[in-house]
């Protein structure tokens, strides 16, 4: 059985999580889930680049923009980069009170790609990371299967 979006918004761990674009994409599956750091500041990726954020698609972002609260524009050429390599999703820890722009919400909507805002220290990034890798080995589980599909028809938030 697969994990989609649309799980980890009911996780009740993640009860915080604020859904702000991209309602339509709560049904895109999730196989991998890992941070976004500095991989798309311009001064530091063309260094790394053997090290930059790489995906084969269905990849759950979380991400604090740190390397854009000087300039809050990187985060629309990062989610436009996180949609043209098929992202399931992203979740901006905003620790920084990032202003997110219209643009960035419109064009979420538009690509269904949802965007979550987290604006509580807790969980923790590695908390959450685990708990969906937790839940991606259960949801594999033969014997998962059958219950988490009834809980599931009876527990989605809409």
């Amino acid at each position: 059985m697969k994990l989609y979006v649309q799980d980890i918004y009911n996780f009740p761990e993640l009860n915080k999580l604020t859904l702000i674009a991209g309602k339509g994409g709560l049904k895109k599956e999730v196989r991998q889930c890992g941070l976004l750091d500095y991989e798309y500041d311009k001064d530091v990726a063309s260094k790394y680049s053997d090290y930059n954020y790489r995906t084969n698609g269905n990849f759950f972002t979380l991400t604090t923009f740190l390397y854009a609260k000087d300039n809050p524009d990187l985060i629309y050429e990062a989610v436009k980069k996180l949609i043209a390599m098929s992202g399931s999703g992203l979740i901006i820890k905003n620790i920084f009170k990032l202003p997110i722009n219209q643009n960035v919400i419109r064009y979420a909507y538009y690509m269904e790609f949802p965007i979550f805002i987290l604006n509580d220290s807790y969980p923790f990034f590695e908390d959450i990371i685990l708990l969906i890798n937790k839940k991606m080995e259960q949801y594999d589980s033969f014997y998962y299967m059958d219950f988490c599909s009834k809980i599931r028809k009876k527990n989605y938030r809409n």
